[in-house]
């Protein structure tokens, strides 16, 4: 982390906890460069109450206090008409007496000195798998529509007007954890009941809710990566519930699924980070201290154009696929051949002739060959794409080996 983060860090650290911001600063702060980091983590809005208490001699300019409290104005406001809109929502759920289990920031939002600015970009919300069909059936009866094309745990429902729900029937995906079933079949029994908005919701026990934020990092780690917003939602509900939690339940849990190095490492990143307390007692396995200072580098390594959004969604796709060394070489083989041998569509862009008589593409394929094994911009393209694909590949190996030291492959 550059001086930037780690002060970004610090006051993050303070504003969860609603406590004044007491470091030393001894070194020079970019607040642009603050404030950027910030959007990019999810925790701007977050921190500009302790902003605005800043000693006034390191406090930023007025100008980039204008922008932060313009933005935090802005997510308060949406989050506020987000949730007057889910508590209609709830009383028609209660009311089609529909089962359900609060999610994530619905539940996790309380936890914050000020709720409404911990965003949402959507209502997550568990049913049981047989109230799948009435669940779809109500909320296309408030306006909602959905693609037919659902994985294989969620259906995502949109409204013109209001938040995207997420309606859940499992909280894991199938192949992804081991002995899910095990997790899932335990989720309804060991839920509680708890009042969201004065409804009586089912949210998750404990040892679940901290294994759900757990196994939700990991599949963020296939995907967009994590922010400092997750690792600010694990410190909060783990320090608001420490004298609570069942720790030889929770480890056990954590075995069941095979997550206990992974579960440790983020209760270890939390402590680094934000200095959150740990628990004293033997785990009964190690972390990596290796994996989880490139995972902190990781959270900050951000996309920055076009070509990184491509590699990085290239590295993704590796490893969501079990056998993806074999994927990547089987794919660039097939890119190759793409270039040397195009398809008829293709071929028909430079040779026309074929477009009214088909029967000629043979010799269309030839001179294609031909002209490629001398021209240098064909040989520029693989050259380029070559480079590219190393590079893709190289970091899929550091981010595989981050992964398998976190515990997670």
């Amino acid at each position: 982390m550059n001086n930037n983060q780690k002060f970004l860090v610090a006051l993050l650290s303070y504003s969860i906890r609603n406590k004044p911001f007491c470091d030393n600063i001894d070194y020079t702060i970019n607040w642009d460069e603050v404030f950027i980091e910030a959007k990019k983590q999810n925790v701007a809005q977050l921190i500009y109450p302790l902003i605005t208490e800043l000693d006034t001699n390191i406090q930023p300019d007025s100008s980039i206090c204008e922008k932060w409290r313009y933005l935090t104005l802005l997510v308060g406001l949406i989050q506020t008409t987000y949730i007057s809109n889910a508590k209609s929502l709830f009383q028609e759920i209660c009311d089609a007496g529909i089962p359900i289990i609060a999610l994530k920031g619905l539940v996790l939002r309380e936890l914050y000195p000020h709720p409404e600015l911990r965003s949402m970009s959507d209502f997550d919300i568990l049913v049981q798998k047989e109230d799948i069909e009435k669940a779809k059936l109500l909320l296309v009866s408030l306006g909602y529509s959905y693609k037919k094309d659902y994985d294989s745990k969620e259906i995502h429902f949109y409204h013109k007007s209001n938040i995207l729900i997420e309606l859940h029937w499992r909280l894991t995906v199938p192949g992804y954890i081991k002995n899910a079933d095990v997790f899932e079949n335990r989720v309804w029994k060991n839920s509680v009941e708890y009042s969201i908005f004065d409804f009586p919701i089912r949210v998750l026990s404990i040892n679940d809710q901290i294994i759900h934020l757990c196994l939700h990092m990991v599949f963020h780690l296939y995907d967009s990566g994590i922010n400092l917003r997750m690792l600010c939602d694990l410190v909060l509900f783990v320090e608001n519930n420490f004298g609570k939690i069942d720790w030889d339940e929770l480890i056990r849990y954590a075995e069941e699924l095979n997550i206990t190095k992974f579960m440790l490492s983020m209760l270890v990143v939390c402590n680094k980070l934000l200095n959150m307390k740990l628990p004293d007692i033997p785990i009964g396995v190690e972390y990596s201290e290796k994996s989880i200072n490139k995972f902190i580098a990781d959270i900050f390594d951000h996309v920055n154009n076009e070509e990184e959004k491509i590699e990085n969604k290239n590295v993704n796709q590796l490893l969501k696929n079990f056998s993806g060394e074999e994927k990547y070489y089987r794919n660039k083989v097939k890119l190759y051949l793409k270039i040397l041998f195009p398809s008829y569509k293709g071929l028909t862009k430079n040779y026309s002739y074929i477009y009214k008589r088909p029967y000629l593409y043979p010799i269309a394929w030839w001179q294609h060959l031909i002209k490629s094994i001398f021209s240098s911009s064909t040989r520029s393209q693989i050259n380029q794409r070559f480079k590219f694909d190393k590079q893709t590949y190289n970091r899929y190996k550091e981010k595989l080996d981050m992964l398998k030291g976190l515990g997670i492959r």
